[in-house]
């Protein structure tokens, strides 16, 4: 037996990776796949079948839960409607049943302004006849009033500028004179728009004599003009 050399250098043992880069197979068992290719294409194809089937159930699930979602919301949404058709009946009753209140409150608003058109040139006649007989000279007296109211007062229009009377004052005196003062003191007075002397006549006991005077709305009352007035 041939002794060997220690020497002499040992034979290289290939790894398993170095086996399989140079192509060498070391272990398993060869697999060889025999089906024929109908076979292949008829299992893929039904392999493709079923991911279809499963895909569209799960879209016909989605789908089913889409549809009945919405079904209860249009089932709620009609309770809803229901339930305000029904309030709405139930208003037009109580409305319905508050009619003849209604009438009347418009009624009421009709006559308001009847009245207000055709007295809203309510006048305070005792205080303008204060304001005049205070202006008097001395011995001259308020004996006759032949007057006429002017219009309604317009809101955009001040007191001062709207004519509020019109017509003659008649005065009484022992002096004729007591008619030009009578005019002055008038003219004097913020409510008299124009004064000017009138018909001078003789009585029994002195004078008499007229004022035809302008006045203006200050003394307009008012009072069918408010709310409060009108009730």
């Amino acid at each position: 037996m041939a002794r060997k050399d220690p020497a002499q250098p040992k034979p290289e043992r290939k790894t398993r990776s170095q086996a399989k880069a140079s192509g060498l197979v070391l272990s398993g068992v060869p697999r060889v796949n025999l089906l024929p290719a109908s076979e292949v294409e008829r299992r893929a194809a039904g392999q493709l079948v079923r991911r279809w089937a499963a895909g569209l159930a799960v879209t016909a699930v989605v789908v089913g839960g889409m549809v009945a979602g919405a079904s209860l919301f249009l089932a709620d949404a009609d309770r809803n409607l229901a339930a305000e058709q029904n309030r709405t009946l139930d208003l037009n009753a109580e409305l319905g049943e508050l009619s003849p209140v209604s009438r009347a409150i418009a009624e009421r608003a009709s006559l308001n302004e009847l009245r207000s058109d055709a007295m809203g040139n309510d006048l305070e006649w005792r205080s303008l006849f204060a304001e005049v007989d205070k202006a008097l000279p001395g011995g001259v007296q308020l004996a006759g009033v032949n007057l006429i109211t002017g219009a309604n007062p317009v809101p955009e229009v001040e007191p001062t500028a709207g004519i509020g009377l019109i017509g003659v004052l008649t005065f009484s005196s022992d002096d004729p004179a007591d008619q030009y003062r009578t005019v002055a003191a008038l003219r004097k007075l913020d409510v008299v728009i124009a004064a000017e002397a009138g018909k001078l006549a003789a009585a029994e006991s002195g004078f008499t004599f007229g004022v035809e005077v302008v006045v203006d709305q200050t003394h307009y009352s008012g009072t069918f003009q408010s709310p409060e007035g009108a009730k």
